[in-house]
Order: C-alpha cells, then sequence, then structure tokens
C-alpha cells in the first residue's frame, strides 16, 4: 500500500511539473500579426458553424454588425466598445431595435482564438493560416469572466483575394 501512495504521490508532483500555463493568444502577438491577421474585428468574418447567427457572414464596422436575416434582408446592430485590452475586446450591443422574437445576448467578449494551417495531406505546401476570433455571450456585465459565458462561436475573417 505504501509503494503505490508513493507512485501515486510521483506521478501528481512529475504531472505538477509538467502543467505550462495557457495564454490567450494577443490582438499584436507575432503568431497572429505574422499570419497576416487583423488587428480589431474590423471585417468580414465568417461563422465556423451554422449556428452562429444562421450561417451567415458578419461585416463588423466601427460601431454595428451588419448580416443576412433570415427573411434575406440586410440586418445589423449596432454595438458600443466597453474595454479594449491587447487580447479581448468587450461589447455591448444595441439590442433594443431588435424583434422581441429574437433573442440575442446583449453583451459580448471577441478575442483572437487560433492560429492554424490548413495542411492538405499528401501535399508539400503549406496554405495560409486561418485568422480566427472566438466571440463570446454574455447575460450582464458581472458575468464577463472566463467561466461565466453563456454561448461562445468561433468565426474565421475572410480574407480579400
Amino acid at each position: 500500500m505504501r509503494h503505490l501512495t508513493v507512485l501515486i504521490t510521483f506521478n501528481f508532483v512529475l504531472l505538477l511539473a509538467l502543467v505550462q500555463p495557457v495564454y490567450s493568444l494577443g490582438w499584436e502577438d507575432k503568431e497572429w500579426v505574422d499570419a497576416g491577421c487583423p488587428e480589431n474585428i474590423i471585417g468580414k468574418w465568417i461563422p465556423k458553424s451554422v449556428a452562429a447567427l444562421n450561417g451567415n457572414t458578419v461585416t463588423v464596422s466601427n460601431d454595428q454588425f451588419t448580416f443576412l436575416s433570415e427573411t434575406g434582408k440586410t440586418g445589423a446592430i449596432k454595438f458600443k466598445k466597453l474595454s479594449e485590452s491587447a487580447i479581448a475586446i468587450v461589447l455591448g450591443l444595441g439590442t433594443r431595435s431588435l424583434p422581441t422574437d429574437k433573442e440575442v445576448l446583449p453583451y459580448l467578449k471577441i478575442r483572437p482564438h487560433l492560429v492554424s494551417a490548413n495542411d492538405e495531406p499528401g501535399r508539400n505546401n503549406r496554405s495560409q493560416p486561418e485568422c480566427l476570433i472566438k466571440v463570446f455571450r454574455y447575460q450582464n456585465l458581472e458575468q464577463v469572466q472566463p467561466d461565466k459565458y453563456v454561448s461562445w462561436d468561433i468565426y474565421q475573417i475572410k480574407k480579400s483575394n
């Protein structure tokens, strides 16, 4: 029994020694900038899941999101930048002008998520990296913390060719 306790303790200490802290990718990080990713959220973003705004491309300007609605009309949601840091932007959405049948959570936190290469199996060349953002949705400002979000989605920048 004592041997088992020593073995478990050794494995636990080894695990703690090997664990490295994980930091969020920032808007100005070398990996993000070298991939040609934007320095902020302005641009055209393609959702990586159909659930995010029904799979429609979202265009972000200085103060609003523009997207295609379910009826095929162009919709817009105004936003106000509540805070901005090197790793995240927090936005408050103007949800009062939206139809009451649509539930849109009023607060977003957006941060660079990942830059990955799309390598095709069997090919020697590397494709361009993807610029991705992670969009966290919150019910209220007090919840804007890492573990308090209601939902999240991943978006990819649509680069012009």
